[in-house]
C-alpha cells in the first residue's frame, strides 16, 4: 500500500467514523421527536459520496499521463501553421506534393518529420 493510499483509508476512516457519529446525533433527537425518521440517512448519504469521491480520484491516476503528448502536438500544430504561413503559394503546393508522394508510398510521417522537411524546403 502506497502512502497516497494509506492517506486515502486514514480520511475514509475519518469520514465513517463522523458519519456516524452524526447518525446517533441525529437517532437521539428523532427518538425525543425533534426530527423526521428519514433523516437518519442523511449522514450516510454524504458519507458514502465522500468515499466514493475520494476513492474514484485513483482511476485517473491509473491511466497513462497524456498531457505532455498533447502540449507537443499542441506546439507542434502551431510551429506547422507558422511556417505554412510563411510560405508562398508555390512553396506551400510542392510541400503538399511531397507530403502526398510520402503518404501514398506508405512511408511512416511523423509530426517531426514533417516540421523537419518543412525547415529544409524553405531554407531552399
Amino acid at each position: 500500500m502506497n502512502d497516497n493510499d494509506k492517506w486515502r483509508v486514514g480520511l475514509t476512516l475519518m469520514f465513517w467514523v463522523v458519519g456516524i457519529g452524526i447518525t446517533l446525533i441525529f437517532l437521539g433527537n428523532v427518538t425525543a421527536g425533534l426530527l423526521d425518521d428519514w433523516l437518519i440517512v442523511i449522514p450516510f448519504i454524504f458519507t458514502l459520496i465522500s468515499t466514493v469521491i475520494l476513492w474514484d480520484d485513483d482511476t485517473e491516476k491509473t491511466l497513462p499521463d497524456s498531457s505532455p503528448s498533447e502540449k507537443k502536438s499542441d506546439t507542434t500544430a502551431y510551429t506547422m501553421a507558422l511556417l505554412m504561413e510563411m510560405m508562398d503559394e508555390d512553396e506551400r503546393q510542392t510541400f503538399k506534393e511531397r507530403l502526398q508522394e510520402r503518404i501514398l508510398s506508405g512511408e511512416v510521417v511523423r509530426d517531426e518529420s514533417l516540421i523537419a522537411d518543412m525547415e529544409k524546403h524553405k531554407r531552399g
